[in-house]
């Protein structure tokens, strides 16, 4: 059986040449943010938000364009609660909101870009009493965590270059003896 000392080295090279295309297919792979795709940048109310009073209307801003087709969805403490007319100009969802009373409430949406990409997402808040005794601090915002595929994937792809290197030492010292 032969060994990685006893390979040829072109048997070697094919190996590191293997294994450098495999490590860089793994990092090709990795899941990314699509870039192309609508996106909440900011909402007014904020996520999260602790209000003393309910907000007279909601404001969404995305980072493309909008269709003019936009669904809102407002959820109070008693159920579903009826928003008025929706406004969308450019970049911007503006939604009037009725008088509300006191408690926690869930603003679904699903928009459209202007180049067809869809989002549906929501934003929560509280209002009034409940906000007084809430604790102040925003609650955690769930984000795609995508350092750890690429650190899995740089220290793959690392680890295949230092292979290639040591192999190629190898042989450049053999081939000089």
């Amino acid at each position: 059986m032969k060994t990685l000392a006893t390979s040829s080295p072109r048997n070697i090279s094919r190996l590191a040449a293997w294994l450098l295309t495999a490590a860089v297919g793994v990092v090709l792979s990795l899941p990314v943010p699509a870039q192309a795709h609508v996106l909440l940048l900011r909402s007014d109310p904020e996520d999260g938000a602790v209000l003393k009073r309910a907000p007279r209307q909601a404001i969404l801003e995305f980072n493309q364009p909008l269709a003019q087709t936009a669904y809102v969805i407002l959820t109070g403490p008693k159920g579903p609660v009826t928003t008025g007319p929706l406004q969308v100009a450019a970049k911007r969802l503006t939604v009037a909101l009725p008088k509300a009373t006191d408690g926690h409430y869930r603003l679904a949406f699903r928009v459209i870009s202007a180049q067809g990409h869809p989002l549906t997402s929501s934003i929560s808040y509280l209002v009034g009493q409940e906000a007084r005794s809430a604790n102040e601090q925003s609650p955690p915002k769930s984000r795609a965590n995508w350092s750890t595929p690429t650190g899995i994937g740089v220290a793959v792809l690392l680890a295949c270059l230092a292979a290639w290197f040591v192999v190629r030492r190898r042989r450049q010292a053999g081939s000089a003896q």
